[in-house]
């Protein structure tokens, strides 16, 4: 993501070196990407959302302390996989959460439905029915 700090871009271009992956920087135009990806990895950034309506099963880390909790809540969606606060990530952690689910694809696609699922374009009625304004 484009806030990532320099040392969480180093931690993952050298996943990506040990593992075969290649990172991609924000772009204008992810969509492409997201339809060809079997695995996305992201943070607690707004990509997580563009992952599950694309169907892309994501792993992803909380770049921030206070996001831990809303990262947690969206894993249990089953849309992605939390793997927690990216300090207290290892590489081997990222490389072996890769591995387990690059060799799942029963997994992936449990991930891609519940992510599809999740996303309804229904969000603003909800809230405005969570407000009960009448």
């Amino acid at each position: 993501g484009p806030y990532f700090s320099e040392a969480h871009k180093i931690r993952l271009r050298g996943i990506a070196a040990a593992t075969g992956a290649e990172v991609m920087n924000a772009q204008q135009a992810m969509l492409p990407h997201y339809h060809w990806a079997d695995i996305a990895i992201g943070s607690s950034g707004l990509s997580r959302y563009e992952f599950a309506a694309c169907g892309l099963p994501a792993l992803f880390c909380a770049i921030y302390p206070y996001h831990v909790r809303i990262c947690e809540t969206y894993a249990d969606t089953g849309a992605a996989r939390y793997l927690g606060y990216y300090k207290n990530i290892a590489a081997q952690d990222w490389m072996d959460a890769i591995r387990v689910l690059a060799a799942d694809s029963a997994a992936r696609q449990t991930m891609s439905a519940a992510g599809q699922e999740l996303i309804d374009g229904r969000g603003v009625e909800r809230i405005l029915s969570d407000l009960d304004l009448n």
